[in-house]
Order: C-alpha cells, then sequence, then structure tokens
C-alpha cells in the first residue's frame, strides 16, 4: 500500500489526541448534576461501532440512573474490592463508592451465547475446530 491509499487527516487526529490528552477520572460527583438522555445516547452510539469478532457484538448495555441501583451496583463493587484485598490480589483496586453518587452507570453486560456461534472458540476435539486450527496453521506468514 502506498501513502496515498490512506490519506492524513492531521485535523481528525488532533481532535482525537485532544480527548485522549484531556480525559480525566472522576470519582466524587455531583449527586444533583443529571446527564442529559441524549448524551447517553451518544455515549451508546459510539460504543456501539466499536469492533467485534465478525461483527459478534456479544454485549449489551444498561443505563442505571435509579439510585438504589447504583448503590446496590457500588456495594457489590466494594465488597469484591474487600474480597480481593483480603485475597492480596497484586493488582490494584480502585474506590468504586463513587457509583452510587454518579449520575449514572452504563453497565457492560456480556452475552455468552455467541461463543456457541463461534465453535473455534471453544476448546473442545470437535471436526470444525480441527479444521479452525489446520487452517490457522497453514497460514503464509
Amino acid at each position: 500500500m502506498t501513502e496515498q491509499s490512506f490519506p492524513i487527516h492531521r485535523d481528525r487526529y488532533d481532535a482525537l489526541m485532544e480527548v485522549v490528552r484531556t480525559r480525566m477520572t472522576v470519582r466524587a460527583f455531583d449527586p444533583g448534576y443529571e446527564v442529559p438522555r441524549e448524551h447517553y445516547e451518544m455515549i451508546l452510539d459510539a460504543a456501539r461501532h466499536g469492533p467485534s469478532g465478525a461483527n459478534a457484538q456479544p454485549w449489551h448495555y444498561i443505563i442505571v440512573t435509579e439510585p438504589e441501583t447504583k448503590l446496590r451496583i457500588a456495594e457489590y463493587f466494594v465488597a469484591e474490592q474487600r474480597r480481593r484485598a483480603r485475597l492480596k490480589m497484586k493488582f490494584p483496586t480502585p474506590d468504586y463508592r463513587g457509583i452510587g453518587t454518579a449520575p449514572g452507570v452504563i453497565v457492560v453486560a456480556s452475552d455468552f451465547r455467541w461463543v456457541r456461534a463461534f465453535p473455534v472458540l471453544r476448546d473442545d476435539d470437535s471436526a470444525l475446530n480441527e479444521m479452525y486450527k489446520e487452517n490457522a496453521v497453514s497460514l503464509p506468514k
């Protein structure tokens, strides 16, 4: 491929890098602030265009704004955080209590039924899985 195949759009790159450079992590929220519904819709529109193997898109998005549900989700994460601390796991466990006061939370739920549609992802000795393995080995380098 030549450089002409992919024109450089510096303005688009700069816009993306501005978002990357200025992004921030927020763990404390104004409990009285409401995120407009349109903002959630824009976030989900961007997320649905994310890549997935064979365009399977094995996920569902759930917008949670109900205070009681957000608190239950936060309590779950705090309990999991404590469990991991007791096990002395070797990775950081952020403070998830802010989830309870966030204006909204987008839960990403994976749909594992898609594995049935892609037998290559199974760890078995089926004929189809063996065929996939043979083809993968014979690919030119």
